[in-house]
């Protein structure tokens, strides 16, 4: 339970056999650390069957070090759709002509990234949002770039018979 005993952060049942009772037991929990952080959480262990057999334990925050938090997200930018023509490419451009004509907010966001810079490229955004596209158009770039050019064309013809 939380500092001030009002919150319950956690809750199990544990049953203790007679013939464990002189044995050491561990439970593992986790729970989450409340903002503002309090100085202390409490273990209450009651007995459910026995008046009066509870024990209290204070476990002491003085001198926890958190990790550090997760950045924010990057906000969306407000830019323009960029045209499927952005990638100049023909052969690219006609992989997608029959699902898409204008890249979406994310995968305008990251065209440059993707596109043009030869740096690894990390893209973390839900599956909704145009992942595989930026996936093709990465490889294909990076095919075209590394001379794979037969890869490349056997990988071009692959994504468009699975339009």
């Amino acid at each position: 339970e939380d500092v001030d005993g009002e919150v319950i952060l956690f809750h199990d049942t544990f049953v203790l056999r007679q013939r464990y009772a002189e044995d050491e037991h561990n439970v593992t929990l986790m729970v989450s650390m409340l903002e503002p952080i309090s100085p202390n959480y409490y273990i209450s262990v009651i007995s459910d069957c026995w008046l009066h057999a509870e024990t209290c334990l204070p476990i002491s925050f003085k001198y926890l070090i958190l990790p550090k938090k997760f950045p924010k997200p990057t906000p969306l930018l407000g830019l323009q759709a960029l045209p499927l023509s952005a990638l100049h490419n023909t052969e690219f451009e006609a992989i997608y002509a029959n699902t898409i004509r204008m890249f979406n907010k994310i995968q305008t966001q990251v065209f440059q990234a993707l596109y043009t810079i030869d740096e690894n490229v990390l893209s973390a955004h839900p599956p909704e949002a145009g992942r595989r596209s930026q996936q093709n158009s990465r490889f294909c770039v990076c095919g075209a770039r590394k001379r794979f050019a037969q890869f490349a064309s056997s990988r071009i013809r692959k994504w468009s018979s699975c339009e």
